[in-house]
């Protein structure tokens, strides 16, 4: 095989880095990434990309603090407008669930 297809690489026994590789080829990891990384580009981040980002961020050789200050607020501001959507959402239940519905204000 190795004769055959010489750029082929061969997973079964490989080094880490190479079944790390395979890995992230086929759950499609690589694609994810470039997903975050365009909508980061485009300023429209969600919870999860800017969590996936600190990390890298945090994780990486020589963190940069203004990314980790910006992606920081990104999350707090996301997880206000959640705790926001929840809270609303839990007061409609709690509406619905007690059988009164507030009724729509008339205009004069």
């Amino acid at each position: 095989m190795r004769e055959s297809h010489p750029v082929w690489v061969i997973v079964n026994g490989g080094s880490p880095e190479i079944i790390g590789r395979a890995v992230r080829i086929l759950s499609g990891a690589q694609e994810i990434e470039e997903g975050v990384y365009t909508r980061h580009r485009e300023n429209r981040l969600t919870l999860e990309d800017a969590r996936w980002l600190r990390a890298r961020n945090e994780a990486s050789e020589q963190p940069c603090p203004d990314l980790h200050k910006h992606l920081t607020e990104v999350i707090e501001r996301q997880e206000a407008a959640l705790a926001r959507y929840r809270a609303e959402r839990e007061a409609e239940h709690r509406i619905h669930a007690a059988g009164t519905l507030p009724t729509p204000a008339r205009s004069k």
